[in-house]
């Protein structure tokens, strides 16, 4: 019954920390992001995504020092983009680079917003 217990510890860790990561995003919290990137560090490493984990680590890298203090906050703060107003309704910038992608190639990809 370990392997059970320990799977549904698993399972509620994951979509816990999912739950964060989106709440961040949402919230445009810079160094709370910075801050997943750190135990996202860890998956990444465990789950064998080696090129996640080097661009994670030239990104924490770059913000704890490696870049100018101006080009490392601009990188901290600027990683959501708010397209429909008010407080809660970020999104990723990356996320919205696949919609414009998609629009240019003439696809239609769902936009799915929790409010």
């Amino acid at each position: 019954m370990d392997h059970v217990r320990n799977y549904a510890r698993a399972v509620t860790w994951s979509g816990l920390l999912d739950l964060c990561h989106r709440d961040t995003i949402r919230e445009a919290d810079g160094p709370a992001m910075m801050s997943m990137w750190r135990v996202n560090m860890l998956r990444f490493w465990g789950g064998n995504h080696f090129k996640y984990l080097q661009a994670g680590h030239r990104l924490l890298a770059g913000i704890g020092g490696w870049w100018t203090p101006y080009v490392a906050e601009e990188v901290l703060h600027n990683r959501t983009v708010n397209l429909t107003g008010g407080l809660g309704h970020n999104v990723a910038m990356d996320r919205v680079c696949e919609f414009l992608n998609a629009e240019f190639k003439g696809q239609t990809l769902q936009f799915q917003c929790c409010h």
